[in-house]
This record gives C-alpha cells, structure tokens and sequence, in this order.
C-alpha cells in the first residue's frame, strides 16, 4: 500500500511549554551576598540583632527567611520579617565555638 499524500508516514507540530503561575519579568530570588559574617559577644542579650540579609526582591514583595534547621538544632539564631538575624537563645562559645548555617528565601513563589 502507497500513501499518496504522506508516503514518508511523518508528521510535525510544534511543542511550547511554559511555566505555570505568573510570567517571570523579574531575575529569580537571589542573596545580594554570596556569604554573610558576623562577630558577635557572648553578652549580647536574647533578642538583640546580629546583622541584615537582603534579597533582590522587589520592595513589595514579601519573603520569608529560614534557617536549614539540620545546621542550628538548638535553634539559637531565627530571622525576623525584615530578614534581621536575631539571637534568640543565650550564647555559649563554651559550648560551640562557632555558629555556620545556611538560610533559605521563600518569596512563595520561588525560593
């Protein structure tokens, strides 16, 4: 049998995938800094803030910052809404001498 129209027995269409939600016109949520540090006191009282983390969020756009909770299980550090890092249990060098953690970024959309 002879296809007259298609002997090839092929056929063509275009695919488009696109991203779900609203259009990405914005770069995708970043740190402004790729690492941040701070020398604190031992002294300094529950509550004080330590340093700012900043995204390149728009003004309006709302994100949430987290800490991988795998790095700080006792949890002495937490952000506030404005990305301030605060102290939120008592220091102990004693105990750790260092503290390293990442954070996460959640713009709910992306993070």
């Amino acid at each position: 049998a002879t296809q007259f129209d298609n002997p090839d027995r092929y056929a063509v269409t275009t695919i488009t995938i696109h991203r779900e939600g609203p259009a990405r016109d914005t770069p995708a949520l970043a740190f402004l800094e790729r690492e941040y540090r701070a020398s604190i006191l031992e002294s300094m009282p529950v509550g004080s803030r330590v340093l700012t983390v900043r995204t390149n969020g728009q003004g309006n756009q709302r994100v949430q910052y987290s800490i991988i909770s795998e790095d700080l299980p006792n949890r002495q550090f937490g952000f506030s809404e404005d990305g301030e890092l605060m102290v939120r249990k008592t220091i102990d060098f004693e105990t750790e001498a260092e503290y390293s953690f990442r954070v996460l970024v959640e713009n709910g959309l992306e993070n």
